[in-house]
């Protein structure tokens, strides 16, 4: 034992590196014994002690790591930290707590960090308080991250309450960060509180709380995103509420009634083509005559107003061109679709004499399906175009 710690505390990084590494097997007198080496002035030696006590098991471990977390330099306690959550020594929370008014922010970041991963509910004031403090940038992603992180494990057990307690006295800057741990949170009373900030006086607390909103996981958000969009029109934050209710409105959760009855409150909002897919997306897993109609009125969205078009007996990814001379149906990969042929010239003076005869030539019909995706739209389109000024 006299050997390995004379060679863990003198000689090359190399030689220090091997005696902490045979020491940290001679139990507790050795996890000791490297614990010293943790916050050494050498970087390879202090990575070489801090990963050689990740290899104890947490009940030797837990001694070590409190031993650190009690010390005075700064790189001991972010040692500490960081071998707390990474074996989920939950015993060390409380110390990790006292840390949050350490002088040093490294070490109030490194304890954020490990509460996120072992605090619980009953640490969620502490945390939130630092809110109040003037922290930097970082600190205050590493609360918010806290707060998340300790609110989605402990949903159950009282955590969303703390965090809407919270809430209630923050204002400005200070409830941003509570209102984000809530939307990760989830849940009817976290969507309360969101809720509530949508009034706020604040401009950046209304925009998170309609942030929040928009990216909301459960549909119980329709009703209050689709009251947004009407009061807030075609401006880019209607628009987003628009989207995050088109978006919830297709879950699967929802029964196919209520589905469809949160699109057509939405249908007269939609302008845009970008909210027409969306709708189309949402309708296409209602299984209802209903779902069926709205979206054919969607089939051509450039044109001005509903236009009815005959749905193809052909599968959603094909199109069909009806009644056009000089067709022809070729396959290639196993699937089919149609491409124009080249007409002899007898042909072609023929449909000249036909169509003077006839006078107005009224141009070739398209027929297209539902589902038809842009880039079939446009390449139909083009194949009509040339067909015509070769007519």
């Amino acid at each position: 034992v006299e050997a390995i710690r004379r060679a863990a505390g003198s000689g090359g990084s190399a030689v220090r590196i091997a005696a902490i590494r045979a020491a940290v097997r001679l139990g507790a007198e050795g996890a000791a014994m490297v614990a010293a080496y943790v916050g050494d002035e050498d970087p390879a030696v202090a990575a070489a002690a801090h990963d050689a006590l990740a290899t104890l098991l947490p009940a030797d471990l837990a001694g070590v790591v409190r031993e650190l977390l009690t010390r005075k330099d700064a790189s001991s306690k972010m040692a500490g930290a960081d071998l707390a959550v990474q074996r989920n020594l939950v015993a060390t929370a409380p110390l990790l707590v006292s840390l949050l008014t350490d002088e040093d922010v490294g070490v109030r970041i490194a304890a954020l960090r490990a509460l996120k991963g072992v605090g619980s509910t009953r640490d969620l004031p502490p945390i939130a308080d630092r809110l109040r403090a003037g922290i930097s940038d970082d600190e205050r992603t590493a609360v918010e991250e806290a707060l998340a992180g300790i609110g989605a494990r402990h949903a159950d057990t009282g955590a969303t309450a703390e965090l809407v307690s919270a809430l209630r006295g923050a204002t400005g800057s200070t409830a941003v960060p509570l209102l984000r741990a809530l939307g990760s949170v989830g849940g009817p009373e976290a969507l309360a509180a969101v809720r509530s900030r949508l009034v706020d006086a604040s401009a950046e607390v209304r925009d998170t709380a309609i942030g929040l909103l928009c990216d909301w996981q459960t549909p119980d958000a329709v009703p209050e995103l689709l009251r947004l969009a009407r009061a807030e029109g075609t401006s880019s934050a209607g628009i987003r509420c628009l989207r995050g209710a088109l978006r919830l409105a297709g879950s699967g959760d929802l029964a196919p009634d209520v589905r469809m009855g949160f699109l057509r409150e939405a249908e007269p909002l939609v302008t845009r083509d970008e909210e027409r897919r969306s709708l189309l997306g949402a309708l296409g897993g209602i299984p209802q005559r209903d779902a069926m109609q709205m979206a054919r009125r969607y089939i051509e969205p450039s044109q001005p107003g509903p236009r009815r078009v005959r749905r193809s007996s052909r599968s959603p990814r094909s199109c069909r061109l009806a009644n056009v001379p000089g067709t022809s149906r070729r396959s290639s990969s196993g699937s089919s679709a149609w491409r124009p042929r080249r007409r002899s010239s007898s042909e072609r003076s023929g449909s000249r004499r036909d169509r003077s005869r006839a006078g107005a030539d009224p141009g070739p019909s398209l027929e297209l399906p539902i589902a038809v995706s842009s880039r079939l739209r446009r390449r139909v389109l083009a194949v009509r175009s040339g067909l015509q000024r070769r007519g």
